[in-house]
């Protein structure tokens, strides 16, 4: 018989954390002997139009009603062998789910999170209450009980062991599937394409470097590609493509840039952040300058392969010489690439996953 696990994840596959830390494991996972089922919070039709302004009274009834249908699936829990939750149960209110499969049912349990989740911060849609609907001490909570934590970079590790012994935390990065998300045949067009490849959460950061984009703007040509910000960006004297973002379209959309950005800012939420953009532009073998903050700083050697840019003066800089410098931008993404195969692929950190399952699954009752 295979081992049986149960995801379950706060957001439905289209989600970025459900879909890279989750579900795209679950082929690979097969080879170890284990069946994986996933069962988001939000189902894909209600996650389309939550993080949208406006019907507040609506969407606050349709939590009620997927709280209620969380807590009725923990009736059914019994036959999965072992359960993962990603990042949280329920978006709202204390992690319920996981003590009453933890204290009532003794089911074993792997708690995953990617993000800093534990810092209170307004959401862009709903401001602060986002935060106290959260319940602010739900991650400490799931980490004490979980049988085992999964995290994303040395940050959210050290966390994690403000609770918990070295033994019960692991690091596994965000990865990505390198047969799926390659270099396309390299492009001969003379003119560059920038992109920005984020959420309507992380386009602040995009704004960060208006003023150095604009500056290069006047000593070079170049196209920018914006996907997924949620909002139309316009810049003075750039050519600029603003694209929502698309699952059918995302292997394209990274694979259609020559220069990739991540700025982010240095504050507790962005050193939790896993890097993982930048993991993605490598992975399609497309040089990227990236903030020297989170996960990204334990992948990236600038100038090996990629650059890191902390001033606007690094910025600018940065992009400058890639836009002048075709070679470098290939030597760049050929080696991102390198180091998204050798050690950020769903390849190489599955059969850790499928270590940490099958040991979790042999604790039942603890």
């Amino acid at each position: 018989m295979p081992l049986r696990a149960l995801f379950l994840a706060s957001y439905p596959v289209r989600a970025a954390s459900t879909r890279f830390r989750a579900t795209q494991f679950f082929p690979a996972l097969g080879s170890y002997d284990i069946e994986c089922g996933l069962s988001p919070f939000l189902p894909d039709h209600v996650f389309a139009d939550f993080y949208r302004k406006g019907r507040a009274a609506r969407k606050a009834l349709q939590l009620a009603l997927l709280a209620a249908r969380r807590l009725v699936e923990v009736a059914r829990a019994g036959r999965w062998d072992v359960v993962v939750v990603q990042r949280e149960s329920m978006l709202v209110g204390p992690p319920l789910v996981e003590w009453l499969l933890r204290r009532i049912l003794r089911k074993p349990m792997v708690y995953d999170y990617d993000d800093a989740i534990w810092v209170s911060r307004p959401s862009p849609t709903w401001g602060s209450l986002a935060a106290l609907a959260k319940f602010p001490a739900k991650t400490a909570a799931i980490v004490r009980m979980a049988n085992h934590v999964i995290v994303c970079n040395d940050y959210t590790r050290d966390y994690a062991l403000r609770f918990r012994r070295p033994g019960d935390v692991t690091v596994i990065p965000t990865v990505v599937d390198t047969n799926e998300f390659k270099p396309r045949p390299r492009r001969n067009a003379s003119t560059p394409v920038i992109g920005w490849i984020g959420t309507h959460s992380t386009a602040p950061y995009l704004e960060t470097i208006r003023p150095v984009l604009e500056s290069c703007a006047r000593h070079h040509r170049f196209r920018l590609k914006i996907v997924g910000a949620g909002r139309d960006f316009a810049f003075h004297g750039i050519e600029t493509e603003n694209k929502p973002w698309r699952l059918e379209d995302e292997v394209a959309d990274y694979q259609s840039l020559d220069i990739g950005l991540y700025p982010v800012e240095d504050d507790e939420w962005g050193r939790g952040k896993t890097g993982f953009k930048p993991v993605v532009y490598m992975a399609c073998g497309v040089a990227c300058v990236c903030s020297p903050v989170g996960g990204v700083t334990e992948f990236l050697v600038s100038g090996k392969n990629g650059l890191f840019a902390s001033t606007p003066g690094d910025w600018e800089q940065a992009i400058d010489v890639l836009l002048s410098d075709r070679d470098m931008r290939h030597r760049l993404g050929a080696a991102g690439r390198e180091t998204v195969v050798n050690e950020y692929s769903v390849q190489r950190q599955a059969p850790r996953l499928a270590h940490i399952l099958h040991a979790v699954a042999g604790e039942r009752g603890r």
